[in-house]
């Protein structure tokens, strides 16, 4: 968690070579269409970088494994975690807020995980005014935070196994890509549902 705290505050603030959160939310914002278009065209945009980056990293097969599986472990729950932190500041959301943070990273839990804790972030959506998300007590935090550690967990573990395939070179490099645009893009959807639900 320490790990996932530090990555996210790098997707969240930028750096000298890239771009936070804030500033890549109002460009995607300025563009045209609709605000699910604009939603979408982010997605598909991070869908991309991250299927490149899998494809890249299981060209080399498993002499280059050692290096390229945790490079590729960490570059993509980078574009995971920007995914989250985008979306949220363009539906309006500070990512500062440990609430919102937790819910970036219910994202990167899956499906049944935003479907356990929907009614949750729900609930916090439309009864609280922004201004006042920072007040909700500690307690249901780190309630949230617990399920979501441990279902982070499991999910770090389950993607370490199904990685191996990189073993193989070049084949490995397209599973690779494919498995990580399909993950980035479900990321994507559920941060879509989590903080474009409440503005409705």
């Amino acid at each position: 968690m320490k790990a996932l705290d530090w990555l996210y505050g790098k997707a969240a603030h930028g750096s000298q070579w890239f771009k936070s959160a804030k500033e890549i939310a109002e460009e995607c914002l300025a563009g045209e269409g609709t605000m699910d278009e604009k939603v979408d065209r982010f997605i598909r945009r991070q869908v991309f970088k991250s299927g490149a980056c899998g494809f890249i990293t299981g060209l080399g097969g498993l002499p280059t494994l050692p290096i390229t599986l945790p490079t590729n472990f960490a570059s993509v729950t980078f574009i995971h975690l920007q995914t989250g932190i985008v979306i949220a500041c363009m539906y309006g959301y500070h990512p500062e807020n440990d609430i919102v943070r937790t819910f970036v990273y219910v994202c990167l839990c899956g499906e049944s995980a935003f479907t356990g804790l929907k009614k949750i972030w729900l609930t916090v959506g439309k009864k609280l005014p922004m201004k006042l998300l920072k007040k909700i007590p500690a307690r249901i935090i780190i309630a949230i935070n617990k399920k979501v550690g441990f279902r982070l967990l499991t999910k770090f573990g389950t993607k370490g196994a199904v990685n191996l395939h990189k073993a193989v070179p070049f084949v490995g490099g397209i599973i690779g890509g494919a498995i990580d645009a399909s993950s980035t893009r479900l990321v994507g959807k559920i941060a879509k549902k989590i903080f474009g639900s409440s503005r409705k």
